[in-house]
């Protein structure tokens, strides 16, 4: 009756196959949820570097730089949500 699930097991490649896609399984598991806690790590930083263009946008309009660097922080906050 399952002689034709257990019959392509016979054959050293699909053995090697099955045994690849088990441990890319298990190995692509892992380094997802290590890339998940990382990226929470890497949100401020992102914000923190996409706060020096809004730095020097206020420089260049002579206005206050604490203003250019809040606005460009929350554009850069909003437009992280978005993806």
């Amino acid at each position: 009756m399952g002689h034709w699930l257990l019959e392509p097991l016979q054959f050293e490649f699909m053995r090697s196959a099955i045994a690849v896609g088990i441990l890319l399984g298990i190995l692509s598991a892992v380094v997802g949820s290590y890339l998940v806690v990382r990226q929470m790590s890497m949100i401020g930083g992102v914000i923190s570097h996409a706060v020096v263009p809004g730095l020097s946008v206020a420089f260049f309009l002579q206005i206050d730089l604490a203003i250019g660097a809040f606005f460009a922080g929350v554009l850069s906050a909003f437009d992280r949500g978005r993806h």
